[in-house]
């Protein structure tokens, strides 16, 4: 399931990250204007509960964005300026 993106009606959309037997490392994404950008946040859920639960569900096609890392936005400011 590594790589999945799956949507969690009314709460939001995750990326699968990784996985071992039991459990998935979910981390969390933001969706805008059909790209999703994975956020910091991340946490282990139950492989079954993923399987299982009929309010998660699979996205087939999505197309990610790369997140902006906050340690060079102030480089990024500078250039964008001419600083």
């Amino acid at each position: 399931m590594k790589g999945i993106m799956i949507e969690i009606i009314e709460i939001g959309y995750a990326l699968v990250i990784d996985e071992d037997e039991k459990t998935l490392l979910l981390r969390k994404c933001i969706s805008e204007n059909g790209k999703f950008t994975p956020t910091p946040r991340a946490m282990f859920v139950s492989k079954d509960l993923v399987k299982n639960a009929y309010w998660i569900k699979q996205i087939k096609e999505y197309e990610l964005s790369e997140p902006l890392h906050v340690i060079y936005t102030s480089q990024l400011i500078s250039k964008f300026f001419n600083v």
